[in-house]
């Protein structure tokens, strides 16, 4: 018995001896692995090509757990041309969690659990003349394999992008997070405008910067964007210069912009490609709440004589596929000022309690789903103004119809506008007025009636304070009082073959066929309605 026992005890010390081993060799085994791993991935960071350049302070390898972490990385990549710095990163932390070695080994693929970037602090340094392609030849060449991850995080990130051409801040976000779910690479998606394939995304953060031109910027408060919906909020599009500064360095005129929304949101938004080539953004609906906008021009610097197209053909043309069903415009205000003697204020017209539904904004709706514009505000601060306009993005010929209905104004309002600017004093009241301009590219023709009391004509001179009355005299010969047209009390006014200045807007456009319209009704050449 003693010797069964003392025999148990030799075979059982043998197999814990053995296990003792194994285990032993299986933890050396770990070490040796990870440490393998980790100075193959520091070897591989090493002899990365010389326009990349990676610095950490540790770097810590789990084989059995799939992941790898580098902590403080600092990332600098030059161009392979140039020598100047394209990006500089510094990071808290990258995490890449629960790499599978099955996966790998046997699906002949990379599938990845996380991907966590923590605190970066990216700089990228734009410039237009380098080629991006410069960025990308720093990469090997070496045939990829398919890349699978589930979870692409930026947490709490800083991002900058410079503009070298003139030392300044091109882009700025400040707070952001972003996480991608779902994401797949492969050779099907490499040459796609957006190289991968994804399921959803969210971004967000806060303080928002982009320079939208040399004289333009455009800032955010927050914004929350997913796959879905977007919503930014409290966002300023200002030109960065005074209105005087402005027409100094301008060589010819351009809008001076002092503009504020409160919100813009976009519903069931999609961002895709087309053919693998074009890009293309879609949504159901985007809405504008409570903008508050200025817009001025100083008619004296030199003119922009380059041709102006008409918003369809603008849309027509797009480098991209764009499809909006609905634009919603909500408790908009709006001033437009415009200086065009130098001796006098900047004239202005005003629209408060301005809102708008624009319906089919875009260039991917047929012949038979026409853009549709319909406007609701308040004119120079009491009178009602409804406006409907339309077009077909994708009718070569570029027509439309413009009908508006304007009620009770009271005519000196519009002195505000027309004394600075055209040293004309108006008085009376315009009762009602209503008109439709159908219009192509070059011409226009106008149907207008209007109702109106005691209409005056006073031309001022020079000074705008005193009236050249003989001139005055002369103009109101020609201008009925009063509007004793028909049995309503309307008087018509029609014409034909108003020309377009084609180096001029859209609302120029609308602004002389009306005007043509008016001088026909108030000289009494109009005809009625039938």
């Amino acid at each position: 018995m003693k010797l069964y026992l003392y025999r148990m005890q030799k075979k059982y010390k043998k197999k814990v001896l053995i296990v003792g081993v194994v285990i032993l060799f299986l933890i050396l085994a770990y070490f040796i692995v990870n440490s393998i791993a980790k100075n193959r991935i520091e070897n591989y960071v090493k002899n990365l090509p010389d326009t990349i350049k990676v610095d950490y302070s540790d770097i810590d390898v789990s084989i059995i757990g799939g992941d790898l972490e580098i902590t403080s990385p600092k990332i600098f990549i030059t161009g392979k041309t140039t020598g100047k710095t394209i990006l500089d990163a510094n990071l808290e932390k990258i995490n890449i969690e629960d790499v599978s070695i099955w996966s790998y080994l046997f699906s002949d693929k990379i599938s990845i659990q996380n991907i966590n970037l923590n605190q970066p602090n990216i700089s990228f340094y734009y410039n237009k003349n380098v080629d991006m392609k410069d960025l990308g030849s720093s990469q090997s060449n070496s045939e990829s394999k398919p890349i699978n991850i589930d979870n692409f995080n930026i947490n709490d990130a800083n991002v900058i992008i410079y503009n070298t051409a003139n030392d300044s801040i091109k882009f700025s976000a400040n707070a952001l997070n972003f996480n991608m779910k779902s994401i797949q690479i492969d050779s099907t998606t490499k040459n796609q405008i957006i190289p991968f394939e994804y399921e959803t995304f969210n971004l967000n953060g806060n303080a928002l910067f982009f320079q939208m031109s040399d004289y333009e910027n455009l800032t955010a408060k927050t914004y929350k964007i997913t796959d879905t919906t977007s919503l930014i909020e409290d966002i300023k599009l200002k030109t960065k210069y005074s209105r005087q500064r402005l027409s100094q360095i301008i060589p010819k005129e351009r809008d001076h912009f002092d503009v504020v929304f409160e919100s813009l949101k976009i519903e069931n938004q999609s961002i895709d490609s087309k053919n693998d080539s074009v890009f293309s953004f879609g949504a159901d609906k985007l809405i504008l709440e409570s903008a508050d906008a200025t817009i001025y021009r100083d008619k004296l610097v030199n003119d922009d004589n380059t041709y102006k197209p008409l918003y369809s053909k603008m849309l027509r043309d797009l480098e991209f596929d764009l499809g909006i069903d609905s634009v919603k415009v909500n408790n908009a205000k709006l001033t437009y000022a415009e200086k065009v003697k130098a001796d006098n204020k900047a004239g202005e017209i005003h629209f408060t309690n301005f809102d708008a539904i624009i319906a089919k904004v875009g260039n991917v709706y047929g012949t038979s789903e026409p853009t549709k514009i319909n406007v609701n505000t308040s004119f120079m601060g009491s009178s009602p103004l409804n406006v409907d306009w339309s077009f077909t993005v994708q009718d070569p010929s570029d027509r439309f119809v413009f009908k508006a209905d304007l009620g009770f104004l009271n005519v000196p309002q519009l002195n505000e506008f027309t004394e600075p600017n055209l040293n004309v004093q108006l008085e009376g009241d315009l009762q009602q007025t209503y008109f439709t301009i159908s219009g192509n590219p070059s011409t226009s023709s106008i149907d207008l009636k209007m109702k109106y009391d005691e209409f005056k004509v006073a031309l001022m001179k020079d000074d705008g304070k005193e009236e050249k009355n003989f001139l005055s005299g002369i103009v109101n010969l020609f201008v009925s009082k009063d509007s004793d047209g028909d049995e309503d009390g309307f008087r018509f006014g029609h014409a034909e073959g108003v020309e377009r200045n084609t180096n001029q807007s859209i609302f120029n456009f609308i602004w002389i066929s009306t005007k043509a319209g008016l001088r026909s009704a108030v000289a009494g050449d109009g005809d009625k309605a039938n």
